[in-house]
């Protein structure tokens, strides 16, 4: 069976993306960082790419984006955090369609100072929290 077979059967895709915010990136203002703005960088040509494809096949088009390894400073935190919602709203982490996911990463990229280590454990719980319902 193919994807698009069980597409025509009734399933649905969906979209959650966990930004990685780590001072491994580099440093945004550095052109060698991936989440250097000038141009795309790495993490926005992703958000654009597979999102405008996954947007396609989504009811409701709106997706979970959550940030780890980074202190959201635009939050009011001070320390890492390995899960949290890059719109700001912890109730409902969801931006709607690839656009404006890729408008709350930039708005929210200088209110981030990158940090780390790398640890998935909370994102991915937090994202199977999310497929169960």
């Amino acid at each position: 069976m193919t994807l698009v077979d069980y597409l025509r059967s009734g399933w649905q895709l969906s979209l959650a993306i966990a930004i990685d915010f780590t001072g491994s990136n580099g440093d945004p203002q550095d052109p060698n960082s991936l989440h250097y703005l000038g141009g795309y960088n790495q993490y926005e040509q992703a958000i654009i790419t597979i999102g405008t494809i996954l947007e396609t096949y989504d009811d409701n088009k709106s997706f979970p984006v959550w940030g780890f390894g980074g202190i959201p400073k635009f939050l009011g935190e001070k320390d890492p955090n390995n899960c949290f919602p890059l719109n700001g709203d912890r109730s409902n982490p969801e931006v709607k369609g690839a656009s404006a996911i890729l408008d709350v990463y930039r708005k929210n990229l200088q209110g981030i100072q990158l940090s780390g280590p790398t640890y998935f454990s909370e994102v991915l719980k937090e994202m199977i929290s999310v497929v169960k319902q």
